[in-house]
């Protein structure tokens, strides 16, 4: 392994629990930030299909990547074309680093795909893993939507409210936590930091 200047008691440290924080969903929060500089739209009509998380490390997958993202997917069919589309698409992405089988889960193929951040936004990439979310980039910026499609039809992207510590936010926040008005100068980020039991895929709790 590499060693990133990042230590793991930093990335476990936390503005808000992490357990019960009404903000994380199925997704990590490596799905949520960190792929549309891949291009990948997990809301997208044919990734949606195949895509379940994204993570900063497999735990039980040996590297010397410096700044990787690991992206799972599963089928049913290893032919699907829709897959196979998803699968090429990933390949050509300047990016891409290699692919491994993660085995089957309920007769379906899991297939890692991992990427490496774009050295030129090197800085998000810590900016992201230290949650410090409001610093990063305008290039980075202007990859993340202001809304999102999902299931529910089109709704508020909470990365880019987050990130841009709008007053949408800043009023989701108050009322959630219950906290008092002006909170926000004292609050440096609207969201928790990455943890390792998210954010690494077969991480285990010693």
């Amino acid at each position: 392994m590499t060693k990133n200047d990042i230590t793991i008691d930093e990335l476990l440290a936390n503005g808000f629990k992490t357990a019960g924080n009404p903000f994380d969903g199925k997704f990590t929060k490596t799905s949520m930030f960190l792929l549309n500089t891949f291009g990948i739209n997990i809301y997208g009509e044919y990734v949606r299909k195949f895509f379940v998380n994204a993570y900063l490390n497999d735990c039980e997958y040996e590297h010397r990547f410096t700044n990787p993202v690991f992206v799972l997917f599963k089928t049913k069919s290893l032919r699907n074309k829709e897959w196979l589309s998803v699968y090429r698409a990933c390949m050509q992405r300047p990016e891409f680093i290699t692919d491994y089988d993660c085995g089957i889960a309920d007769g379906e193929n899991l297939i890692m795909v991992v990427f490496e951040y774009p050295e030129a936004m090197k800085k998000d990439y810590y900016a992201f893993k230290r949650g410090k979310y409001s610093k990063f980039s305008e290039e980075f910026r202007t990859k993340i939507p202001e809304t999102v499609t999902t299931d529910n039809g089109k709704v508020k992207s909470l990365v880019y409210n987050v990130i841009n510590r709008t007053p949408y936010m800043q009023e989701k926040v108050k009322e959630l936590f219950g906290l008092e008005d002006g909170f926000e100068k004292e609050l440096d980020e609207y969201w928790s930091k990455p943890t390792v039991e998210r954010e690494f895929y077969r991480f285990k709790q010693e």
